[in-house]
């Protein structure tokens, strides 16, 4: 019998609304028994994660669990770490919206993290050998990145620091990476030490045979390291699972002009492009980088967090039926790329509260993109998780929620009627199905993806995305 692993991945955020807070106990047991890395702010030091042989190490002081001190780098180096870390995250920028238009055929509201997917896979990549890995590889696009793991570590280093150092920046972005293990798998101690130094995560010993117990204790620290926004996503285990891998993504940022809830107003959305809904409609009157998409036939519009390296990229289709069509024609490299090139103009922005959640079982939209030896028995090859090699991935999970509204702070208050009907400005007026991103301008990193097709008029806010198994 083969022994079988399930693929956690968690994502949730907060735009413009207050939370529960950052995710303060995501590494607390792994602080609790070791200190925490000397973390210093994005532009003092990066990592320099070291190759030996066929295994994974970071440079580290006598005590493989504490993190050396990193001497302060060059300007000029640190352009060019940045430059290789964008390269990397684009990478799986691309990945995830690869994964995102095979999840835009089920019909409904999508919401997902590329930037967490791709982390969690790259976890699995590094453990992976043999026609595994170079699967794993194609569909993360690393094959651009050679044979040397290091072309791949320092960037991985690099994102999460710059995660870190966003909370001087305006927003919150902590991300976190756990791993279940069975209790006396023979995992190596090289690819623990990988977890731990690159990654940020940590190794949790479970005893998988007491399915009932697993469950529950999986759960509580799942839930506990998500201050709740996450809630039971691990329905049932086998007696046959070892490992269980798990990334968590908390997203928090204020509008740095943020709506007045005064100025909000009763509104229409037309779901799927068609019927009309009862919306609240946030509004504002004020400056944006706006951009023209003619080859995407849709107009785009940056919403900047308090930091102004964090934005909300709003792509509003001219076709209200035409969200999809847009997807499938996105270059998400060439968006990001041009960025810088917005026009800053004075607009009456129009744009609904809206919350979206989504919980997918990605398995066969992994498979259909070229990830299929790690998912059959007697083809996965996982040699660091288990060196006698009976592990097979049994299922992806990923779950993801944002809800973006005003922020709660109140500017002068605008009159509606005159918003509406008698404004001078051009405006920008989201009442069809729209695409967003959450991005971060400095490495290009998409920390939150998503489509709105729907609203829910009991609720004013968009129906959740549903259990998704596969086509």
């Amino acid at each position: 019998m083969r022994a079988q692993i399930l693929f956690l991945v968690m994502v949730f955020g907060k735009s413009g609304a207050e939370s529960q807070g950052p995710v303060k106990r995501l590494l607390h047991r792994y602080q609790e028994s070791r200190s925490p890395p000397d973390f210093r702010p994005l532009h003092d030091h990066l990592g320099n994660p070291s190759y030996h042989g066929s295994s994974y190490r970071l440079t580290h002081t006598s005590s493989p669990r504490y993190f050396a001190p990193k001497p302060a780098v060059p300007r000029n180096e640190i352009a060019q770490k940045l430059q290789e870390a964008r390269k990397v995250i684009m990478a799986g920028n691309k990945f995830g919206l690869n994964l995102m238009r095979f999840l835009i055929s089920e019909n409904d509201n999508t919401i997902m993290a590329p930037v967490s997917l791709s982390i969690a896979l790259g976890m699995l990549y590094f453990a992976a050998a043999g026609n595994t890995k170079a699967e794993l590889s194609r569909a993360l696009h690393y094959d651009d990145f050679g044979e040397d793991p290091n072309n791949l570590l320092t960037p991985i280093r690099f994102l999460n620091e710059a995660a870190k150092a966003s909370k001087a920046q305006g927003v919150t972005v902590e991300l976190g990476n756990l791993i279940f293990a069975q209790k006396n798998l023979n995992i190596s101690k090289d690819y623990r030490a990988l977890i731990e130094e690159t990654f940020g995560g940590f190794v949790e010993d479970i005893d998988f045979s007491q399915t009932v117990q697993a469950v529950t204790q999986m759960n509580k620290i799942i839930t506990s390291l998500t201050k709740g926004q996450i809630d039971n996503p691990i329905e049932s285990v086998s007696p046959t699972t070892r490992v269980v891998l798990t990334n968590a993504v908390f997203f928090k940022g204020f509008w740095k002009k943020p709506f007045s809830v005064r100025s909000s107003f009763d509104s229409t959305f037309f779901n799927d492009g068609v019927s009309e809904v009862p919306v609240k409609m946030m509004y504002m009157r004020d400056s944006f980088l706006v951009k023209s998409l003619p080859e995407l036939d849709a107009d785009a519009i940056q919403l900047p967090y308090e930091s102004d390296i964090t934005i909300m990229l709003v792509l509003l289709p001219r076709n209200p039926n035409g969200v999809n069509r847009m997807l499938q024609n996105l270059n998400i490299a060439k968006v990001i790329e041009d960025l810088p090139t917005y026009a800053n103009e004075s607009v009456d922005l129009h744009i609904p509260r809206f919350s979206v959640r989504g919980s997918y079982h990605l398995k066969k939209q992994l498979y259909d993109l070229g990830i299929k030896d790690l998912f059959v028995r007697g083809k996965a090859d996982l040699p660091q998780l288990d060196t006698e090699g009976q592990l097979v991935v049994d299922d992806v999970l990923h779950e993801a929620k944002i809800r973006v509204d005003e922020r709660g702070t109140e500017a002068v208050a605008i009159s509606t009627a005159a918003i509406i009907n008698y404004s001078r400005y051009p405006s920008f007026n989201v009442r069809h199905p729209f695409v967003f991103f959450v991005i971060h301008k400095e490495t290009g990193s998409i920390f939150f993806a998503g489509k709105i097709l729907r609203m829910n008029s009991q609720e004013q806010a968009p129906t959740s995305g549903g259990k998704t198994q596969g086509r």
